[in-house]
């Protein structure tokens, strides 16, 4: 399984892709206008929910 996770602080989007061999999962945060902590905060969550599916793929396919 190959997990790639993009970030670009200047763009309206925030995209966390999710590649396993049989699927590809696309998450897409809508980019909102903050401070850089609020971002960031909002990265991080997303990151913790990629976490959880990868977690969730990851046993399912024991």
């Amino acid at each position: 399984m190959l997990c790639y996770a993009s970030r670009s602080m200047t763009n309206r989007n925030l995209l966390i892709l999710l590649i396993s061999a049989d699927e590809l999962i696309t998450i897409e945060l809508n980019h909102v206008v903050g401070s850089v902590a609020r971002k960031t905060k909002i990265w991080e969550i997303a990151v913790r929910r990629l976490s959880s599916q990868v977690v969730a793929v990851s046993e399912s396919m024991d």
